[in-house]
């Protein structure tokens, strides 16, 4: 033996070991044992080493799983530790058997981009050069703190003598050979089987979710870089090099690849929210707007190379050597969030105060008096909150007069002008008439109807006292009249009952989580939430603490039929509220009460029965085209709850931001309005048609009579309703298709508050009829908006995920089809949820994907036309069409 050669069972080390041996070498063969290494690599392995008559040994380590997660932490894939592993392995054993060299068979693209491609970039072409700095960043990079040097015995490089005494050797640095010549050889001269139990990009089975995570977290394959070093080489086509990177990642594998090495996925999302974007330091006086020089930049450059922030200094930190001091740059995510505007200190005491309750609710660091609520990412239940929190501090706002007024200074003119009549805080108890969106629940006749659950998991940092918890969640229960509700079917139906504080007491739960990891407590949570409730028995709300686990974590989980999404938001907020009360010895207090859900059904009631909701009748029951059913990959199957898949999709930390902070700006939109115009485009192209009837859901708490607030009312009040939406004849350009949607969503009356009312509340019949017997919309789309702003501010509460729904396993779906988005740890989710029974997965994976593409072309279409143009519904007083004020804005210089 005159070497030791590392062989994986690919392709490259396969090709290099056998021809090394043609070469007259007879190297000792080392291989490593991951745990993932896929069959076909092994077979491979084992009938090169037997065909050639080499020895063989395979290196394992009980710290495999370990330095994955390290790996994963550090480096945003497997392979980085999985590399350093076989390395330290192999020059101990190369040590051991007093082998001069090691040879490795290392792609050459892995070799260019890893070793010399930045010397190249400094145009370092000396091999002589190359090879000291190599052997320098060796030594740094084998005594770097990490799991490895933890784990594994790495004494052999306290001593710079063993880099001189064993020699990396990588063969393709002196072999020059053609990507079909080495299939070619391996095909015709070698046992070597291309491996059919993995990808095309790996012969390691936990490398995609190496790939997962990398492309979730820096937003591209970890082959990407590599793989262009093949393309620059000449080893590889452009088109097959990008076609190889295609690979297709099964989520749902990956996740339970990643639990079971103990990967804390949730905690690594809320670390990695703001990850790398390009940004532009610049000095100027007087300071530009962001906004004038990102399209002073966009007439330049390609939009990839478009900064994503702008932040402006007195002065550019230097180095000693009068260079730009790179590392004394203020972090642009600490900096104010990117706005169309320039920044306008408050300067009144009302400025000042909204300024600091939309900087707390929207999680930004400054806000300027003329910055834009939803440039700002707001949305209508961040809106809610605003509204709330500023009430709390005295102000008087309606959640209207934000979407009116939707900047700080406009905001703060009409504070104080909108007059409350102050609600009882007398607590509800009694008969309560069902809310629109809980009869049609119980319309749907669901065999389990006391499993349908939402929950959340929360994290906290510092340990709880049960005591308190306990004593917290039933002072939620006592002033929350919706957590003291049950439900009985009778005669007339079903009917709901409040009972008197104190009737309840919170089931509050300890399981032993001491030894689980966050996913493992993350999979815990959401079987717990699963568990149905009695709805006669109350109350239909339920506390489950993972005991030990670190940090601490609370599951909190709630019937539907007494909370929606802003419920959840409330009931959060005063959790952590009367918790710290407890915990410090004080008196629990929570803000008034808000109008009551007896006198809001009561008030929907008579809404239903006026003459604003009726005058809407025509709009609601309006002819419309006949429109194309979804295709069915199995025609008849079963749409029920036992067959029921999701598939997610999510857009990068980047483009997310830029999805809430800059796109708003360039049309005047919202975040839903980009999400629909991409599903009308994804499913038109799905079903040949180019317009789409869905169902919307809102948070149902518009304003349906002076005097009501609903801010602070727990309960289901979320509204449904259909709306058709069409894309423009021909095929305009992206900007043109959003202008049209926006249009026709801003067409909906009052965001569709009246017609659940009409749907379910009418006193006359025919209303109801007629509405009930409109075509069924196969498609429902739901935007949650910002979850992860439910806890604002430093509590030192926050969520550990998105809201978990336990919906039960019997009875039918609503729709063959469910859109629901929400932006978690600073990454917009789109979840799919479809039926098996009728649709494939790889048919729901497609679509999905095609969403996703569309909606990333939309948000880079906006952000190359900042401020590129108004509609009429920005304008509603005007009674203009788009042409005239296409026209009108021409004259004075704003036309796109």
């Amino acid at each position: 033996q005159d070497c030791l050669m590392l062989l994986s069972g690919g392709k490259d080390s396969s090709y290099a070991l056998c021809q090394l041996v043609e070469l007259g070498f007879t190297p000792l063969v080392f291989t490593l044992d991951n745990g993932f290494i896929s069959e076909g690599a092994k077979a491979n392995v084992r009938r090169l080493v037997e065909s050639l008559g080499l020895e063989l040994v395979v290196g394992t380590t009980p710290a495999m799983n370990a330095i994955f997660v390290d790996s994963l932490n550090r480096h945003s894939n497997v392979c980085n530790g999985c590399f350093k592993t076989i390395y330290t392995l192999s020059m101990n054993l190369a040590r051991e058997r007093g082998l001069r060299y090691i040879v490795t068979g290392l792609s050459r693209g892995q070799i260019f981009e890893t070793r010399v491609a930045d010397l190249f970039k400094q145009r370092v072409f000396d091999p002589a050069q190359i090879d000291r700095t190599i052997i320098e960043a060796r030594k740094a990079y084998h005594r770097m703190d990490d799991a490895v040097s933890r784990n594994l015995d790495v004494r052999i490089f306290d001593d710079d003598r063993v880099f001189e005494e064993i020699e990396f050797v990588d063969f393709y640095r002196y072999c020059d050979v053609t990507l079909e010549e080495m299939l070619r050889y391996l095909r015709d001269r070698a046992p070597w089987i291309r491996p059919s139990d993995t990808g095309r990009s790996t012969n390691c089975l936990i490398n995609e979710a190496g790939i997962f995570v990398h492309k979730r977290e820096r937003g591209y394959h970890n082959y990407a870089l590599p793989y262009s070093w093949d393309v620059r080489l000449g080893h590889k086509e452009r088109d097959a090099a990008r076609e190889e990177l295609d690979d297709h990642i099964d989520e749902q594998a990956v996740t339970r690849k990643l639990d079971e090495i103990g990967y804390d996925r949730a905690q690594l999302q809320q670390l990695r929210v703001l990850d790398k974007r390009l940004a532009a330091y610049y000095v100027a006086e007087p300071a530009p707007a962001p906004a004038e020089l990102r399209e002073f930049l966009a007439r330049r450059l390609p939009q990839e190379y478009l900064p994503k922030h702008f932040v402006r200094l007195e002065a550019l930190p230097q180095t000693p050597h009068h260079k730009v001091d790179r590392a004394a740059l203020p972090t642009p995510d600490d900096a104010r969030a990117e706005v169309t505007t320039a920044y306008t200190a408050p300067r009144s005491p009302n400025e000042l105060l909204l300024a600091e309750v939309w900087a707390e609710i929207l999680g930004v660091a400054r806000v300027g008096v003329q910055d834009n609520f939803f440039e700002l990412g707001g949305d209508s239940i961040l809106n809610i909150q605003i509204v709330a929190r500023a009430r709390q501090r005295g102000l008087a706002l309606t959640p209207q007069q934000i979407f009116e007024h939707p900047t700080v200074a406009g905001l703060a003119s009409v504070a104080g002008t909108a007059t409350r009549a102050a609600p009882s805080q007398e607590p509800l108890t009694g008969a309560v008439a069902l809310t629109p969106i809980q009869r049609r629940f119980f319309e749907r006749a669901l065999p389990d109807p006391g499993h349908y659950n939402m929950a959340v998991l929360l994290e906290i940092d510092s340990a709880l006292d049960p005591a308190h918890l306990a004593g917290a969640l039933n002072a939620l229960l006592d002033h929350h009249d919706a957590l003291r509700a049950t439900f009985a079917a009778g005669d007339a139906g079903w009917q709901q009952h409040v009972a008197e504080p104190g009737a309840f007491s919170v089931e509050l739960r300890q399981v032993d989580a001491a030894e689980w990891n966050a996913a493992q407590c993350a999979a815990a949570a959401e079987r717990l939430a699963a568990e149905p409730f009695d709805l006669a028995r109350g109350p239909l709300l339920r506390c489950v603490c993972l005991a030990g686990a670190t940090p601490t974590r609370v599951l909190l989980l709630a019937h539907h039929l007494v909370t929606d999404a802003v419920s959840w938001w409330v009931l959060l907020e005063d959790l952590a509220r009367v918790y710290r009360h407890l915990a410090s010895g004080e008196q629990a207090s929570l803000p008034p009460r808000t109008t009551s859900l007896a006198t809001w059904s009561r008030a929907l009631q008579a809404h239903a029965d006026g003459g604003v909701a009726r005058a809407e009748i025509p709009y609601w029951t309006r002819p419309e085209p006949p429109l194309a059913d979804l295709p069915l990959d199995a025609p008849g199957g079963d749409n029920d709850l036992a067959s029921a898949a999701t598939c997610s999709v999510t857009l990068d930390a980047e483009r997310t931001a830029a999805l809430l902070h800059e796109v708003p700006g360039a049309y005047q939109v919202q975040v839903p309005d980009v999400l629909a115009t991409s599903l009308v485009r994804a499913l038109g192209e799905w079903t040949g048609h180019n317009a789409l009837r869905l169902d919307l859901e809102g948070h149902g708490r518009e304003e349906v009579s002076p005097g009501l607030d609903l801010l602070r009312t727990v309960g289901w009040f979320t509204s449904v309703y259909p709306v058709t939406l069409a894309l423009p004849p021909g095929t305009p350009d992206p900007g043109g298709m959003l202008r049209a949607i926006k249009e026709q969503l801003r067409a909906v009356p009052n965001r569709g508050i009246a017609f659940g009312a009409l749907r379910y509340l009418s006193a006359d019949a025919s209303v109801r009829e007629q509405l009930a017997a409109l075509p069924r919309a196969q498609v429902m789309l739901n935007y949650f908006g910002q979850l992860d702003q439910a806890l604002g501010g430093d509590t030192g509460w926050r969520l550990a995920g998105p809201l978990i729904g336990a919906f039960g396993a019997r009875g039918p779906r609503a729709y063959p089809l469910e859109v629901n988005a929400g932006v978690y740890a600073g990454r917009l989710q789109v979840d799919w949820t479809y039926s098996t029974a009728l649709h494939e997965t790889a048919t729901i994976e497609r679509v999905a994907s095609r969403f996703l593409a569309l909606l990333e072309e939309l948000v880079a279409h906006c952000l190359r036309a900042p401020g590129a143009g108004y509609t009429p519904s920005d304008f509603p007083g005007a009674g203009l069409d788009q042409r005239q004020l296409d026209r009108l804005l021409d004259t004075f210089g704003e036309a796109p």
